[in-house]
């Protein structure tokens, strides 16, 4: 799925364009739309997978990482 966003959207990329300090919009338009399908694929299965809502998952998440002066550790604890 999400390479498929990808594809559908590599021919606005203009990569000799690039090597500017400015983007063209297409391009903020594509990110925000890659990360509002990305948020909703991790909702998703906080929610169906998990059974949690993302609130809760953030709260726990917040909790264990709180206790535990090292953070990857109380990630993968979660």
């Amino acid at each position: 799925m999400l390479r498929r966003f990808v594809n559908d959207r590599a021919h606005i990329i203009d990569l000799e364009a690039i090597s500017g300090s400015e983007y063209r919009l297409e391009y903020t338009e594509a990110y925000e739309a890659y990360k509002r399908l990305f948020e909703e694929k991790i909702e998703g299965f906080i929610e169906r997978t998990l059974g949690s809502s993302v609130n809760d998952f953030y709260t726990a998440l917040k909790s264990k990482t709180e206790e535990d002066a090292d953070v990857r550790m109380s990630i993968y604890s979660y």
